[in-house]
């Protein structure tokens, strides 16, 4: 299991603030027609000996439902998440929709960003270190901070505070080499015993 770095993660950062890791299987991790994305359960964070508490759970459900578990890189608020089921059902009631509020809260907690704690994933869908120092070295000279690299089946998860991305690409044109996306749902594997 991927450990968390804490240069990159900032845990024990207050009262209101956690993360979450979600595991969950993915269609085309099968090869079955019909197999729908039928696994999803959420772990919240608050402490950085949570993921240590959780661990033998996580590899458990990831092994037992051919699962794979992603940790969500930014901070999210307790306080905002309530705040927002709190619209969510006013507005379910006033609309007389079929409301679940067991559901609610992990649907607004997925959804749930903190404005100032600004992370990027970038994917490097290669082993090749000399690639991955470009990429390191590129986000660098782009106004980025590499906080820390999580290995992945296929490659290198850099977690990374944002940078000039229009250079980057640019950059990577001009000089032939493979591109490695910004990553936008801002989760990084963390287990996962599922080939590739």
């Amino acid at each position: 299991m991927n450990s968390c770095n804490e240069d990159g993660i900032d845990f024990d950062k207050d009262t209101d603030s956690y993360y979450q890791i979600h595991i969950f299987t993915r269609n085309k991790d099968f090869c079955e027609k019909g197999h729908n994305n039928d696994f999803s359960y959420s772990y919240y964070i608050f402490k950085i000996n949570d993921i240590d508490k959780y661990k033998k759970n996580i590899i458990t459900l990831c092994d037992v439902f051919n699962a794979r578990a992603y940790f969500g890189i930014r901070r999210k608020s307790v306080k905002r998440v309530l705040l927002n089921c709190n619209v969510k059902i006013a507005k379910s009631l006033a609309s007389d929709a079929n409301i679940k509020p067991w559901k609610m809260v992990e649907c607004v907690s997925s959804a749930d960003f903190s404005g100032k704690d600004k992370k990027w994933i970038i994917d490097i869908y290669s082993k090749d270190s000399s690639y991955f120092t470009y990429i390191y070295n590129t986000i660098t000279e782009l106004g980025g901070k590499c906080n820390c690299k999580l290995p992945t089946p296929n490659g290198v998860h850099i977690i990374c505070t944002p940078f000039r991305f229009d250079e980057y690409k640019k950059k990577l044109e001009s000089d032939n080499k493979q591109f490695s996306n910004a990553n936008k749902n801002y989760r990084s594997l963390l287990y996962s015993n599922v080939p590739d």
